[in-house]
């Protein structure tokens, strides 16, 4: 026998994964929504509890899982493979919506543009950009010659001329983030699979606050581009942090927005002095609780490193904002 039957006892669905693939892709490959965010090991949401049966663990980050927890009986998703013939799991994470199925594309790039000393947006064209997006979510992007397949955010709003569109920060000694950088091409193919990730809108009412350190501006501008553009009526505020004043990208975009939508309104975080975009220098979770005396009542979309979203968080809920009221999205630097 060469695949397993898994069983996931939170709602009873089953489904078959090849012994050679890990549990998050098959599901999600099947429009199964299993808890997810980094699919890289490093963000913990797809841990579940193994119930019945055994799994290669495969790679991770200490801080995802520990080897006490595999001791226990965990697992993330993302890495584990089924060994047996059958196997049955729990989610630690409650399943979100239904979603459609991963589907794999090829798509052109068919723009290339510098916007900093370390970030280019790269814009793909596809026939079926629909399928592969979601305002929040990132696609897997096979390059030549580099494993694994690295995942950047989608940073448009809308895939109304079928284009997809990322940012991407060079990284010193990042394989992918250096090709992106140096060997890309206009006119370039390239395979793109999609949509993952659980990053959105939280439900409600309430105004919205969107926090982004860097590149992490990218699901934070496609949820914020895509509500207003939908009609969204609340008050949407996005606080964008970087490091220093070369860092600061996407402001033409950001003031388009502020002029084209009277709810929208967005602040600068740099964290070194000086600055002319701040007159308070400092880090984001310094300014937030400068900026606010309560946060209850708010909504939060959050992307960063997994040290800014984790600051910010607890700033957050500090502040009185409800857990279920954030989604976040961050990521790590692969090599």
């Amino acid at each position: 026998m060469s695949e397993s039957k898994v069983t996931v006892l939170n709602n009873g669905i089953v489904f078959d994964v090849p012994f050679d693939q890990c549990i998050l892709d098959a599901g999600l490959a099947k429009g199964i929504a299993l808890p997810h965010q980094c699919r890289g090991a490093s963000c913990g949401q797809c841990k579940a509890h193994i119930e019945h049966g055994t799994v290669d663990h495969g790679w991770s980050f200490g801080f995802a899982i520990t080897d006490e927890e595999k001791e226990q009986g965990y697992c993330l998703m993302c890495q584990a493979h089924p060994t047996s013939p059958e196997l049955s799991i729990r989610t630690v994470e409650p399943f979100g919506e239904a979603i459609a199925p991963v589907v794999q594309l090829q798509g052109q790039v068919v723009a290339i543009e510098q916007l900093n000393h370390r970030v280019r947006r790269i814009i793909v064209q596809t026939s079926n950009a629909a399928q592969l997006f979601r305002p929040g979510a990132y696609a897997e992007i096979e390059l030549p010659g580099i494993t694994p397949n690295r995942m950047y955010s989608y940073s448009n709003g809308a895939t109304d001329a079928g284009q997809l569109e990322f940012l991407v920060s060079l990284h010193p000694g990042g394989k992918a983030s250096t090709y992106l950088h140096e060997q890309l091409r206009v006119g370039q193919v390239i395979d793109l699979k999609g949509p993952f990730g659980t990053c959105r809108l939280p439900e409600g009412n309430w105004n919205v606050l969107g926090m982004a350190g860097g590149t992490g501006l990218a699901p934070v501008i496609s949820i914020f581009e895509h509500a207003l553009a939908s009609g969204a009526t609340e008050d949407f505020l996005l606080l964008f942090s970087v490091l220093k004043d070369a860092d600061v990208f996407e402001l033409a975009r950001l003031n388009r927005l502020q002029m084209a939508y009277p709810n929208f309104k967005y602040e600068m975080v740099v964290a070194e002095a000086p600055s002319v975009f701040c007159a308070q220098t400092g880090l984001i979770t310094e300014y937030l609780r400068s900026r606010f005396d309560s946060l209850q009542g708010w909504r939060a979309v959050l992307s960063g490193s997994p040290g800014f979203v984790d600051a910010a968080t607890t700033a957050c809920v500090d502040l009185g904002m409800a857990q279920d009221a954030m989604s976040a999205d961050s990521f790590t630097n692969v090599a």
